[in-house]
């Protein structure tokens, strides 16, 4: 009875936690809409540009954190699993890994500080002497700002094994809320873009802090440094070696989502990267959305397969998720053909940033198939037969940089869209689904049989209504608040009409 209440409170914590994970993303989409537009107006597209260009640079500096704090969810999943994570197996297993990610905050301060020296070189052709010097400026607080993320990051995994989900995702809330908060009280102050910079700044130690004390605190994070190597639960070397494959994971998320937006900066130029980046903020959260139920389930399938790996399962595991990602993402992606055009270029925006809902809408259909299948990732990452599924993706992401770069010069920031979009498709269908098949065993027929309709019906409906839209057209705000409701309507008329037998008892049963 008691192990009853145990699991229906931990189920309750991961219901809240994705609640709130969906809150925090609409809560992170509507300051986004309100204010880019504002700081394109305060700073300009050039200055804006600037400040996206460095973004994207900076974000490789977070991912020094070389998977550190999703390799302790990993191991500290799997001795909780055993009942082993109050040991002293367990701390050793946490300070080693406090040890590691204090490492990488000092390597990101060295790496970061010779990609300051080198930012000249880098857009010496696009970007004239004031422009550098500001670059530059940014540069310098946004690295700092990353130090701080790194050491986060720490935190914020162990509070997870613990599954502390409505904890972690309320001061990922109140992360965004300060953001707008700050923005919106200190724009005034100043007007060079360097202001973004210090509130991204401020954030981040906010972020650290709340998550420290309450891993501390609260969580009961014990670090002690004497014996490590004896009281270890596994060897550095297994340590690393999943560490440093994660580590692969983020460089292909950078090599994703970042590394367009610097290529455009070298290649067009800042107003260029404006667009795109704004863009790229819609997909960017259209991706995170379709990828929270994922995330929250981890440390679950790391307990269902950590100790066995029944081939049977994955089939199973992975229908019921995608599935269910499906649902979410076809009711983003059709309502944002049907109405995102207007929105962006008539409400968020204006009528110059129309290519940020065509890269976007591009980027999307590709992100599409990865996170319809990330599911597969997840049970590879906890079974540890996740190598090749990375070097593929590895190398299809570097060969999309490659492509990239050549094909802004011909085609704009359209050439990036198109190239990511080719990478995804060709990186799943050829590489990534046989693999799956192979190593854990799933059965790509009833899977397909599974996704298919689901695919099929909401592209179609999607489709046929984004043509009868665009035919009568949406002339102002009013209108697209009725096609969305139109839209909203007839896909959740289609989504039960295609939902399984357990699907609907689930609904009815909310």
């Amino acid at each position: 009875m008691a192990i009853k209440v145990v699991e229906k409170m931990k189920n309750k914590q991961i219901v809240y936690g994705t609640v709130i994970n969906y809150a925090t993303v609409f809560v992170q989409m509507i300051s986004t809409v309100v204010v880019t537009p504002y700081l394109i107006k305060i700073f300009g597209d050039n200055d804006y540009g600037i400040y996206k260009i460095i973004v994207s640079l900076a974000a490789y500096l977070i991912i020094l954190n070389f998977g550190v704090g999703n390799t302790l969810i990993r191991f500290l999943s799997e001795l909780r699993a055993k009942g082993e994570d109050k040991g002293d197996a367990a701390k050793a297993l946490v300070s080693f890994s406090t040890a590691l990610n204090f490492g990488a905050g000092l390597f990101a301060v060295l790496v970061g500080c010779l990609i300051f020296r080198f930012i000249p070189n880098f857009f010496s052709t696009s970007l004239s002497t004031r422009d550098l010097q500001l670059a530059r400026n940014i540069f310098i607080i946004l690295l700092i700002s990353a130090v701080f993320s790194i050491l986060t990051d720490l935190y914020m995994s162990y509070l997870f094994v613990y599954e502390k989900y409505t904890y972690v995702k309320t001061v990922d809330l109140l992360k965004y809320l300060l953001r707008v908060a700050l923005i919106f009280s200190l724009i005034n102050k100043g007007k060079s873009a360097t202001l973004i910079a210090y509130i991204d700044l401020y954030v981040s130690i906010f972020t650290f802090g709340a998550n420290f004390l309450y891993a501390i605190c609260k969580g009961k994070m014990k670090i002690g440094f004497c014996n490590l190597n004896k009281r270890m639960p596994i060897s550095p070397k297994k340590f690393f070696s999943y560490s440093l494959l994660f580590f692969l994971n983020l460089i292909i998320e950078q090599l994703i989502w970042n590394t367009d937006s610097i290529i455009i900066g070298m290649r067009l130029n800042a107003s260029m990267v404006s667009i795109f980046s704004s863009g790229a903020i819609i997909s960017a959260a259209f991706n995170s959305m379709t990828q929270i139920v994922s995330t929250m389930i981890f440390p679950k399938i790391v307990m269902k397969f950590s100790e066995n790996n029944p081939k049977e399962k994955s089939t199973e595991v992975m229908i019921k998720i995608s599935r269910l990602q499906a649902f979410i993402a076809f009711y983003i992606l059709g309502g944002y053909l049907v109405v995102g055009k207007f929105f962006v270029t008539d409400i968020w925006l204006d009528s110059r940033y129309e290519l940020a809902w065509t890269t976007s809408m591009i980027v999307m259909v590709g992100t599409l198939f990865s996170s319809l299948m990330g599911s597969g990732h997840l049970i590879l990452r906890a079974i540890n037969k996740q190598t090749y599924f990375l070097v593929c993706e590895f190398v299809i992401f570097l060969a999309n940089v490659v492509t990239t770069y050549v094909l802004v010069k011909p085609l704009g920031i359209k050439g990036a869209a198109y190239s990511t979009t080719a990478a995804y498709v060709i990186g799943m269908c050829v590489f990534i689904v046989p693999y799956l098949k192979k190593t854990i065993g799933l059965d790509v027929k009833r899977y397909f049989q599974n996704i298919v309709p689901i695919v099929a019906s909401m592209v179609c409906m999607s489709i046929v209504l984004y043509a009868i839209s665009n035919r009568i057209g949406i002339t102002n705000k009013f209108e697209m608040i009725i096609w969305g409701i139109i839209y909203t309507v007839l896909y959740i008329a289609l989504a039960y009409m295609v939902s399984s037998d357990e699907e609907k008892k689930a609904l009815k049963s909310i």
